[in-house]
């Protein structure tokens, strides 16, 4: 027995040395990459449970058939074996893929310690990637394009096209028409995606736009609709008074019961309940049919047959769309918040029709009686201070806005009554106060037409009771076209180019006259360019008006500053920066649809694991125009107190337009300065996204994600008599990828662009009619000069584990 328990005990010892033995060489082994402090914690079992080894890293592999991103990947394998967190999101993500890749992140201090033969192979590695660095850029006609062979994150893509790889040697960018419904969808997909972001100026023109909408629309449901609405009902009140009394003469009763329709289709159309003599019943049901239907052409009380009454069709900004209706049991939140909507439709709807007779429909001066119903109206006006103070604090407030009256206004006719010393309508000098008038008519947007008799209609003096605005636009629409319109050949129609053609750009030139072949078209075309060029060079001042502002920061777009990278100066560049030119001006077009004049032609989620990667980005480096939008919010607020615009309900937009246009300016700086952008500069560009749409949501009373309105929009720029409208309008964001310099290195970002459309239309178009036809396919091509940007295919879309949240920890990946 003892000899049998001595043996069992010895035994026994020499299983437990054995045991010892092989547990220490597996601790060996797990120590050989790791550092044993941590990966033997509690720490590391919590996270990880099991260490998984890492097959060794080959030190001997060949390089010199390695891209410079497959180099980076080999360099830092041998940091992801030793177990080393990585900040830049693409190596993260990409040695994520790998189970056995287990950094440590709960250790502040934790070092990693490289063996001679790992510290050899690195040196070998930067010295080829050095060489690589050497051919970061190639000689395009004459430019230094970013070469796509040293893009270092080609491997976190699914798949990069040879078309696309192709694009990016030739021009550095490319565009996919594929639909986004929203720009800052693409900027989110990003942060979540991991894909670097490449911060568009289309995407900040967009912001401007929605917060501009916002504040005119706010003014209009606070205080304008109110004032039209008491304006319009207590004149045409005063006007029936004038008409019941008796009078000196039978043209002075004419004349009253011009303003008294005159004033009963605006006030029936902001919604007063109008109650009309019997004698004159007929007259007006058959002016406000027309008016209120919007629909028709030639108004007998103006004594115009070209009125067209399809001008008065809600559009812009003035067509709500309804949320669904809640059902009969809904909270009384909710039922509460759909009445205001349908209340807001139907003002906004009825604004825009009052508004819109009054800026366009005519009291022709070279007409005895008309002439007399203006002075008249002009006085009935002036003898109610409230009323007349009321009309001046609503022109003031749009000029704010829009700029220079481009007609003579029943305000011009006020003061001028007031210096000739008239009071009486009876005693009135017409001869006199036509002549005056005449002299100091403003008018310089005048329709056209290539039959005499109409032009001479188009030429008539006239005044109307409220400004329709001048904009230097509409002005060079009116005068890129054929005087003689209609023939086969002809130019009937402006282009949008047309405008920043006269401003000066080579590109929209070049196009217009080499591939649209204009001077073809018509022999006139060069002269009619260069004499609107040199006018806009004499006379185009952009800082009377918010209208200005915005039409000048579009036109900064187009010029692109010496210190600008070679992608820029390309040609393919200008194309692209016209498309955001003309998209932003488009977006400004609909805003201000109701007051500018238009032009007219007849004829004939982060915690709980270690911290988020930091994804590159790069900000599209157009300081100019990031200065310029700094400027305008700056401007803005200065012009609203000038003006007493209450800015309570836009201050939120206002200063988070302020401050994203300073910081990307700073970026864009630092970007052309050759300075590195710092880690927390590339987070604010990756949650730009999330500042998008806080500002978008803030723009439309708060409206969550889901219900923000769609982007896509039209209105009409130019009206034919006989052909149609010029419709300028916005589709679906779109997808652009731009191969940039980040930091020394090459990286594949993307951003979102406008697409642009212009087309012609029988009629107007509400934005709900041209989303529709998006929505069915039924859409016009893309201008012919944007379609070689568009490339043909599905965009490259990253691989799973690059972005934000796609880290390991606990088990998950």
């Amino acid at each position: 027995m003892t000899h049998g328990n001595q043996g069992s005990s010895v035994l026994f010892r020499l299983l437990v040395v054995c045991l010892g033995v092989l547990l220490l060489a597996s601790v060996l082994h797990a120590q050989s990459n790791r550092r044993p402090r941590y990966y033997d914690s509690l720490s590391f079992e919590k996270v990880y449970g099991d260490t998984i080894p890492a097959p060794p890293a080959d030190l001997t592999v060949a390089l010199e058939d390695k891209s410079l991103s497959e180099l980076r990947l080999l360099r830092n394998g041998v940091f992801a074996r030793h177990g080393y967190l990585f900040t830049n999101s693409q190596l993260r993500g990409y040695f994520n893929q790998f189970d056995w890749y287990q950094p440590v992140y709960w250790e502040e201090d934790y070092q990693i310690v490289l063996s001679d033969a790992e510290q050899r192979f690195i040196d070998r590695v930067l010295r080829e990637e050095k060489e690589r660095l050497a051919d970061q850029y190639q000689n395009v006609h004459g430019l230094q394009l970013a070469n796509p062979a040293n893009m270092v994150n080609d491997y976190q893509f699914k798949h990069l096209s040879p078309a696309l790889l192709d694009t990016l040697a030739r021009q550095s960018f490319a565009i996919y028409p594929e639909p986004n419904r929203q720009m800052h969808h693409i900027y989110e997909e990003n942060k979540y995606a991991g894909i670097p972001s490449f911060v568009t100026t289309d995407s900040y023109l967009h912001l401007l736009h929605i917060h501009y909408k916002d504040v005119l629309r706010n003014l209009e449901a606070d205080e304008f609709i109110g004032l039209m609405q008491t304006l319009t009902g207590d004149l045409f009140q005063s006007c029936l008074e004038r008409y019941t009394e008796p009078t000196a003469t039978p043209a002075l009763n004419q004349a009253r019961a011009f303003n008294l329709l005159y004033t009963a289709v605006a006030s029936a159309l902001c919604g007063n309940e109008t109650s009309i003599p019997a004698n004159l019943q007929a007259r007006f049901s058959a002016e406000y049919g027309k008016a209120n239907a919007a629909s028709g052409e030639g108004a007998v009380l103006l004594g115009d047959p070209n009125y067209q009454f399809e001008e008065l069709t809600p559009r812009g900004h003035y067509v709500v769309e309804l949320p669904p209706k809640p059902y009969p049991n809904a909270g009384s939140y909710r039922t509460n918040l759909y009445s205001q909507q349908v209340r807001l439709k139907e003002n906004l709807a009825a604004y825009f029709k009052t508004v819109k007779w009054l800026n366009t429909a005519p009291i022709f001066i070279d007409d005895q009686v008309r002439l007399l119903a203006a002075v008249d109206l002009a006085l009935t006006l002036k003898s109610d201070a409230d009323l007349f103070d009321a009309y001046q604090k609503y022109v003031s407030t749009v000029n704010f806005f829009a700029g220079e009256a481009d007609n003579l206004t029943i305000l011009d006719l006020i003061e001028l009554l007031d210096e000739m010393g008239i009071t009486d309508a009876g005693s009135a000098d017409l001869l006199a106060i036509r002549a005056t008038l005449a002299e100091r008519d403003p008018a310089r947007i005048v329709a056209k037409s290539s039959i005499d008799a109409q032009q001479s209609h188009f030429n008539r003096p006239r005044l109307l009771f409220l400004p329709s605005y001048y904009s230097f636009d509409a002005h060079v629409l009116q005068n890129m076209i054929n005087p003689n319109m209609g023939r086969s050949g002809d130019r009937p129609f402006p282009k949008g180019l047309d405008i920043f053609a006269a401003f000066g750009d080579s590109t929209a030139t070049q196009i217009l006259l080499n591939e649209y072949k204009e001077a073809e078209n018509w022999s006139g075309y060069p002269e009619a360019l260069a004499s609107m060029r040199q006018k806009v060079s004499e006379e185009f001042d952009s800082t009377g008006s918010m209208y200005g502002l915005r039409l000048d920061l579009c036109r900064d777009l187009t010029v692109i500053a010496d210190a600008c990278p070679d992608f820029m100066r390309t040609n393919a560049w200008g194309r692209k920066s016209l498309n955001t030119a003309l998209s932003g001006w488009t977006e400004l077009k609909h805003e201000m649809v109701l007051y500018m004049k238009q032009p007219f032609g007849a004829e004939s989620g982060e915690g709980g694991g270690p911290p988020p990667p930091v994804i590159p980005g790069y900000v599209e480096p157009h300081l100019a125009f990031w200065q310029g939008a700094a400027n305008l919010i700056s401007y803005q607020t200065e012009l609203f107190d000038q003006n007493g615009v209450n800015r309570s309900r836009s201050a939120f937009t206002s200063n988070k337009l302020l401050e994203m246009a300073q910081r990307l300016e700073e970026l864009s700086a630092a970007e052309l300065a050759g300075k590195g952008l710092s880690d927390d500069d590339f987070r604010y560009i990756t949650y730009i996204g999330s500042g998008m749409e806080q500002i978008l949501s803030h723009g439309i009373g708060g409206a969550s994600a889901a219900n923000l309105e769609p982007l896509p929009l039209a209105i009409d720029v130019y009206a034919h008599q006989q052909l149609g409208q010029l419709i300028e309008g916005i589709g679906d964001a779109n997808p652009i990828f731009v191969l940039v310099e980040i930091n020394g290195l090459l990286y594949l970002t993307r951003g979102a662009v406008f697409s642009y459309y212009e087309f012609t239309s029988p009629t107007v178009l509400t934005d709900q009619q041209w989303r529709s036809q998006l929505s069915a396919g039924s859409v016009p091509e893309r201008p012919v000069w944007m379609q070689p940007l568009l490339l043909d295919g599905t965009p490259p879309d990253s691989k799973p584990g690059y972005g934000l949240e796609a880290y390991r920890y606990s088990g998950y990946r």
